[in-house]
């Protein structure tokens, strides 16, 4: 009985290691989720709040400053966890992604309801643009500094 209960006991403490290495290799994806989230509600509101001049120079700004912010946290992300490179900037936008898909739910819904539709598929060109590049932004900045740390 002793013997069984050995074996029970080194069975969970085998299980409780596995359970804690997975969590170790989860904990980078688990803070670039995290660490999206700010810049992913940032860009959000930068489409949305007012603006003063041509909308195409305003969005210009706003989608520099937005790739920017992502580019840091990309890089940041990038530097702590070299072994993961650009898949932290996909992951780092994943709030990003999960706002995009609710606006383009509500692109759908406008879309069959206006009859402009010329001028809904511009703007929403032009949000797919700024959401395109701050995908590529963030995983730029996570592939550049994953290699400056690798190279060290």
């Amino acid at each position: 009985m002793p013997e069984k209960v050995k074996n029970s006991d080194s069975l969970v403490s085998a299980m409780a290691g596995k359970l804690k290495e997975k969590m170790v290799s989860a904990l980078p994806y688990i803070i670039s989720v995290a660490a999206g989230i700010i810049p992913a509600l940032l860009a959000f509101a930068s489409l949305f709040s007012d603006a003063s001049g041509s909308l195409g120079v305003v969005l210009a700004q706003r989608f520099i400053v937005a790739a920017l912010l992502y580019v840091i946290v990309g890089g940041i992300l990038g530097f702590v966890y070299p072994r993961m490179g650009w898949k932290l900037g996909v992951v780092l936008c994943a709030p990003l992604g999960i706002i995009f898909s609710f606006m383009l739910a509500i692109f759908i819904m406008s879309f069959i309801q206006q009859s402009d539709k010329l001028s809904l598929v511009r703007e929403f060109m032009a949000v797919i643009s700024f959401f395109g590049g701050l995908f590529v932004s963030a995983c730029f900045g996570a592939y550049v500094s994953s290699r400056i740390r690798n190279k060290k």
